[in-house]
Order: structure tokens, then sequence, then C-alpha cells
């Protein structure tokens, strides 16, 4: 059979039914036709991606795309259970830190706070926050330098400014020094501390290790910045 020729009816059938989701049987199946040089290389990749995208659309519980259950996902790699992330909020108005510290800390987020510029370079450097949340009409340096600082340092951070600043060359100087979002106050709490989670999320999804899973000879890899990879396990 050269790469050719057309798909037998047979190795199409096992497409379809992993499309479907009926990932082992056919698994077991295609892994016999390759065994006995049936299969061309482009029929096998075919296979290959009609399970990852089957997994994928599985992903919340990737055994349920193995139907016969006779095999079990493997061992996610690296994984290690979610870390808190720690958010350094900087603002002069106590009261407004104190509101959105309440609102971060419902959603799980450890909050750190300076009511300055120099206060807050001095705890960026001390606690290695996860993310900034930085207003720019700060007492002593402003939080346009406080970002160039922070941009400039070994580690930088991701920086979110909350300001009350509305003009589009703010804005601009914002992105250009490296400001990851611009956010013009007033700011809805629950909406800013919903934001900083999902930012958090996203991180720390991109930060960890890929999640495996086999399904008879084929092996698929999810990878943390959300692709998904198929390749056949030999044995």
């Amino acid at each position: 059979m050269s790469p050719h020729d057309p798909i037998p009816d047979d190795v199409a059938a096992l497409l379809s039914a992993h499309a479907l989701g009926a990932l082992e049987p056919a698994a077991v199946e295609a892994e016999r036709l390759i065994a006995s040089s049936e299969v061309p290389r482009r029929v096998r990749d075919a296979l290959a991606t009609a399970a990852a995208i089957a997994l994928a659309a599985a992903d919340a519980d990737p055994a349920a795309a193995c139907a016969s259950g006779s095999s079990t996902p493997s061992a996610p790699s690296g994984r290690t259970p979610e870390r808190v992330p720690t958010v350094l909020l900087v603002d002069d108005d106590r009261a407004l830190r104190k509101l959105l510290r309440a609102y971060l800390q419902e959603e799980a987020i450890t909050v750190v706070e300076a009511g300055s510029g120099e206060e807050a370079l001095a705890l960026a450097a001390r606690a290695a926050p996860d993310l900034v949340l930085l207003d720019v009409r700060l007492p002593g340096i402003d939080g346009f330098e406080v970002l160039r600082r922070l941009e400039a340092a070994e580690r930088a951070v991701p920086v979110i400014l909350v300001t009350s600043l509305e003009d589009e060359l703010d804005q601009l100087v914002a992105y250009r020094l490296g400001a990851v979002d611009f956010v013009v106050k007033p700011v809805s709490p629950k909406l800013l501390a919903a934001k900083v989670k999902a930012f958090a999320r996203h991180a720390a999804s991109r930060a960890g290790g890929a999640r495996r899973t086999a399904c008879g000879p084929l092996v698929v890899e999810a990878t943390p910045t959300g692709r998904s990879s198929a390749r056949w396990r030999c044995r």
C-alpha cells in the first residue's frame, strides 16, 4: 500500500471512531493494522490527529475519551498543587487598597500593599510578587518610574496600571514601558479581582509541565500553551 493509495474502508472507519472519541477500541485495531504494514504514515498521522481532537474535547476528564476503559491516562508530568499567587497592590489611597485587597483575597490571592513608589520597589524585591497592580499618581517617584525600574530589574514582574489617567498618550507610554494592561479608574473591584485571577491562572499554566494521556498505542500531550500533539508509542 503506497502513501498515495485511497484510504481503505476499515481504516476510514478507524478515523471516524477516533473522531467520535472511541479511542481505545480503534487504537487496538489500528495497532494491528500498523503491525502488518497496511497503513501508510499519512494515515497514522491522521489517526493521531483525530485522537488529539477527541482528547481535547474531553479535556476536563481525559479518561472519558478512552471509551472502553481498558486504558487509563498516564499520570500528568510534573503537576504540582496550584500555588497561591501574590499580588503587590500599589496605591496611596488606603481605602481603595483595603477594598481591592478584600476582593482579591476572596479569589485566594495573597496581597501585599505599598502606599508609595519607593515602598513598592522595596516590597517587589523582598516579596517577589507574581503581579503588580500599580497606580501612576504616587507620592515620591510616580508609577511610570516604578514601572521602568521594575522592568529593568533582574526579575521582571508583570504590571497592570490601575489609574485615573485616561489620556491615550499615557496609555501608550505605559505599554512602551512594559505594562501588560492599563485599567482606568473608577474600576469594579470584583472585575479587577477576576482579571487578576485569570492572569495568575494563565501564568501558572504556562509555567507547568505538559499533560500526557495514553490510549492504546496513542500518546497525546497537552502543552502549557494549550497546544496538543499526538504520536504512536512503540512496543
